[in-house]
């Protein structure tokens, strides 16, 4: 069938976007739970719907295998590096938005959290960067 690289683009998207979500989704009906110091996932699912969600998972990348067939469209490697430093870009911005300067757009932060935050933040700021770093470097 005919198809311009622009549609093909935008399809491989969506549908990229769609099979990380099911990864996800699978990992959760796995029994995926995480716990950290402010983040929480609890896994409320009950077998039931552990077992539902991964049939229809299985379908669904049942679909997704037409699409790529009849489409031509190739699967996209994503290591684990190139995802920390993604990742760790983003981080980065939101942090330095922690800065006095930046959250003068909530009101003016008092002294005593300027003080608490700017070392605070920029110890994060370096151990972020020193995460992208080690992620950056040539296996060996």
């Amino acid at each position: 069938m005919e198809i311009t690289e622009g549609h093909r683009r935008n399809i491989f998207t969506t549908l990229w976007l769609l099979d990380k979500a099911l990864c996800e989704f699978r990992l959760w009906a796995e029994g995926r739970e995480c716990k950290s110091v402010l983040y929480e996932e609890v896994n409320n699912l009950t077998h039931s719907q552990r077992a539902d969600i991964l049939r229809e998972t299985e379908e669904i990348q049942g679909t997704l295998r037409v699409f790529q067939r009849e489409l031509q469209l190739e699967c996209q490697v994503h290591g684990a590096a190139g995802s920390i430093i993604s990742q760790t870009t983003g981080l980065w911005i939101n942090l330095v938005e922690l800065g006095s300067k930046y959250l003068r757009g909530y009101g003016e932060p008092s002294q005593e959290l300027t003080r608490f935050l700017e070392p605070k933040v920029r110890e994060l700021l370096r151990r972020v960067q020193r995460i992208s770093d080690i992620a950056s470097q040539k296996a060996e």
